[in-house]
């Protein structure tokens, strides 16, 4: 259909985006192997490592790290992202949550959770200097609007504003005046939220 179309991209998305399987409910990953499968749905499957971190870093706005000169000299200007996690030596988040070694080659990646990833997602040095960072961010550009500040994460985090209760609850974290810790706390809510870490 590609070349049929003069190898037209905007066609080719319509008819993605306008197809039956694209519109199909997440299933389970169970017998995708097997030669007898036949598709009814994508699978659910979690972030990867890279992909987490780099999500983190844009809901708050903060991107922490330098990428090495050689990617650095030859990326092209992205005013509103910073260097994303590929670029970056693997951190202990990243290796937690599976992050391979560049002379690894992995076609796939486990999805299933490990107690290390646990450890490092509850008390982990690097996510606890993402979401101090973060939140330093967000404090410094909507300090005196705390619904601007949480419309703000949940647009960014879940493409969709808080609903009243979310509000009502983020708002009481956040404190009067807002508190970087509450800031702190509601990013590592939201980044363990199942509806943040998961594609469906």
């Amino acid at each position: 259909d590609f070349a049929a179309n003069g190898y037209d991209i905007q066609h080719t998305l319509g008819v993605i985006l306008n197809s039956e399987a694209y519109r199909l409910p997440a299933t389970s990953w169970d017998g995708q192997n097997r030669r007898s499968y036949v598709f009814n749905g994508p699978s659910v499957r979690r972030l990867t490592a890279e992909q987490f971190r780099d999500a983190v870093c844009f809901v708050s706005g903060a991107w922490v790290g330098k990428a090495s000169a050689t990617i650095a000299a030859t990326r092209t200007a992205q005013p509103d992202l910073g260097p994303r996690a590929w670029s970056l030596v693997r951190d202990p988040l990243t290796v937690a949550l599976g992050r391979p070694n560049r002379d690894q080659i992995n076609s796939q990646r486990p999805s299933a959770a490990t107690t290390l990833q646990g450890l490092e997602l509850t008390n982990g040095a690097t996510l606890a200097h993402l979401l101090k960072a973060g939140a330093k961010e967000l404090v410094d550009q909507q300090k005196d609007q705390p619904d601007r500040l949480v419309q703000t994460v949940y647009q960014r985090a879940f493409s969709r504003d808080p609903n009243e209760s979310e509000l009502r609850i983020a708002q009481e974290m956040l404190g009067e005046p807002i508190q970087q810790e509450g800031v702190e706390d509601l990013l590592w809510i939201t980044a363990m939220s199942p509806e943040f870490q998961l594609v469906y």
